[in-house]
């Protein structure tokens, strides 16, 4: 990806879609993204998953992480939504595991641990494969002190 990666604070969470009143359409509309050429009256509504006990899987960007990563923290790495499928094409960047405090996520395991055998992005010797994260360094949750 092209996308700079995200490792500072001040992430508030997740975001999980929005709601608006589309002027097009005359009515609300529910979208996993909010796209730049949506054009709303009123108010537009974000959902965010700020819970700093939450967890999700992710995938790697073009570098595979193993197993010896767990417990590291890492940062993500920015995309351009699709505006197909209407989703994120953010992904967490191997390159960018350490013990940094200040980065925003913490590897807390693969899927293959969990998934079946075979199952999309269990190959863990291959890129894109997908890790299990938890927050490390959002606003409710702040590891680095005062």
């Amino acid at each position: 990806m092209t996308a700079a990666s995200v490792s500072a604070s001040g992430i508030d969470g997740i975001f999980y879609g929005c709601t608006y009143v589309s002027t097009a359409l005359q009515r609300q509309v529910w979208m996993n993204y909010l796209p730049g050429s949506a054009v709303a009256s009123g108010d537009i509504t974000a959902y965010i998953c700020d819970d700093p006990e939450a967890q999700f899987v992710v995938q790697s960007d073009n570098t595979a992480i193993a197993f010896s990563n767990t417990g590291l923290n890492i940062a993500m790495v920015l995309g351009t939504p699709n505006s197909t499928t209407q989703f994120s094409t953010a992904s967490v960047g191997q390159s960018t595991i350490s013990t940094t405090s200040t980065l925003p996520f913490r590897v807390i395991g693969l899927l293959s641990q969990s998934a079946p055998p075979g199952a999309n992005g269990t190959d863990n010797s291959s890129a894109f494969n997908r890790v299990i994260v938890a927050p490390n360094n959002w606003d409710r949750k702040n590891l680095t002190g005062i």
